[in-house]
């Protein structure tokens, strides 16, 4: 499955790829399946946006309502694909639109935290893109968004997690 096979980074296959026909698509009980099978109390899917400037990757870091800084994400709505899932949520929170796909599968990060005293493990699925159009952010879950050079997301990015998910990205950038 998708997910499962991307608890790093795959190697690159094509830019603006197309899935086989044959490749199964994690919709929502599937999902739910394989997030359970990680262990996972909820899912989200997000994308790590990234754009070249002068020949220099950067890549787009929003900071939440919450206070920490990091990459878009958000919930599938049921029956959602997961890239169709990253493309609206990119859109929603940054006005953003997916022009090119870096990777087919996305890199996962799981994490927990406290939730009304309970203990709540979280997986992420994050795709790779390249992105066009305007910045416009929501302003009802995003405080701000900003472009950086990659080498320096790891320092701007607020939790351990989400350097660990820079670190494998930008190992990845470097090697296309």
């Amino acid at each position: 499955m998708l997910l499962e096979k991307s608890f790093g980074i795959v190697p690159l296959r094509k830019k603006n790829f197309e899935k086989p026909a044959d490749e199964p698509v994690l919709e929502g009980q599937d999902l739910k399946r394989l997030a359970e099978s990680c262990g996972a109390d909820r899912k989200t899917i997000g994308t790590l946006v990234f754009q070249k400037e002068k020949q220099l990757w950067e890549v787009f870091l929003v900071q939440k309502a919450q206070g920490h800084i990091g990459f878009p994400k958000g919930h599938p709505l049921k029956g959602e694909r997961p890239e169709i899932t990253a493309e609206r949520e990119l859109f929603e929170e940054t006005g953003l639109k997916v022009e090119n796909y870096l990777s087919p599968d996305p890199l996962v990060e799981n994490y927990t935290f406290q939730r009304d005293g309970k203990k709540v493990l979280k997986t992420v699925g994050y795709y790779l893109a390249e992105v066009q159009g305007k910045v416009v952010l929501d302003s009802s879950e995003i405080v701000d968004g900003f472009w950086v050079p990659v080498e320096e997301m790891s320092v701007k990015i607020s939790f351990e997690q989400g350097k660990e998910l820079a670190a494998k990205a930008l190992s990845f950038l470097q090697n296309i």
